[in-house]
C-alpha cells in the first residue's frame, strides 16, 4: 500500500535521483567495494538479500551488489535509469571496479540491448547490437564487445529504476537467467525497504 499511495511515484522519483546528482568517484568507491567484496565472498543470493535489507543508504547497496557481481561474473554493469538515460552506477571488468564508470550516460531512446530490456521490462539474453548504446557501454567497461550478455531490469513499484548487465566472456549464460532476475528483484526489494525507512523518518 505504501508504494501505491497517491504521490508515491513522485516520492520515488525524487528520492532515487536526488542522491545521484553528484556521482561517487572511483577513488571514494574503491574502498567500500573492497570491504563489500570480502563481505560478499561466497554468499548465496538469499544472504545477499538479507544484507541488502540491512543497508542504510543506497550507495552501500550498490557496493554490495557490485562485489557480488565481481564474485560471479568476469564483467558486469549496474546502471540507474533516469528520464530515458542509463547512468553508470558500478562497473566491473576482470572482476575489478572500473574507474570513472559513474560518468557513463546512455540514451535509452536509441536502439540497444539496454533499451530492449528497459522497454520489455524483462530479462534479455543474446548478442549485443552494434548500435552506439551497446558500444558505449562496453567501451566504458574497457572490454571488447562480448558475444553473449544478459540484461535484467530493476523494477520498483512498476517503475524502471535500474539495469544490470553481465558478461562472462563467452561462457553460456542461459543457466544464470533466474539468478540475474532474482538479483534484480532483491535489489529492488532493498531499495523499496530503504525508501520506506526514509519515508518513516519523515513522519
Amino acid at each position: 500500500r505504501w508504494l501505491g499511495a497517491p504521490g508515491q511515484t513522485a516520492f520515488i522519483a525524487k528520492w532515487e535521483l536526488g542522491r545521484h546528482a553528484e556521482p561517487q568517484d572511483a577513488a571514494s568507491a574503491a574502498a567500500p567495494v573492497a570491504e563489500e567484496a570480502t563481505a560478499a565472498s561466497g554468499i548465496s543470493l538469499d544472504e545477499l538479500g538479507h544484507r541488502l535489507a540491512e543497508k542504510s543508504e543506497r550507495e552501500g547497496m550498490a557496493d554490495l551488489v557490485a562485489a557480488y557481481l565481481a564474485q560471479e561474473f568476469v564483467a558486469a554493469a549496474l546502471l540507474l535509469v533516469r528520464k530515458e538515460k542509463a547512468i553508470g552506477w558500478r562497473g566491473i571488468a576482470d572482476r575489478q571496479m572500473v574507474a570513472g564508470f559513474e560518468q557513463l550516460r546512455i540514451d535509452l531512446s536509441q536502439p540497444s540491448m539496454l533499451r530492449t530490456a528497459a522497454s520489455s521490462k524483462g530479462v534479455v539474453i543474446g548478442t549485443p547490437t552494434q548500435q552506439p548504446g551497446d558500444r558505449q557501454l562496453f567501451r566504458a567497461l574497457g572490454v571488447d564487445s562480448p558475444a553473449y550478455v544478459l540484461v535484467a531490469p530493476v523494477m520498483l513499484a512498476g517503475r524502471l529504476v535500474g539495469l544490470i548487465c553481465i558478461d562472462n566472456r563467452g561462457a553460456d549464460l542461459s543457466g544464470r537467467v533466474k539468478d540475474l532476475q532474482r538479483l534484480a528483484d532483491l535489489l529492488a526489494a532493498g531499495l523499496e525497504i530503504l525508501i520506506l525507512k526514509n519515508k518513516l523518518a519523515l513522519l
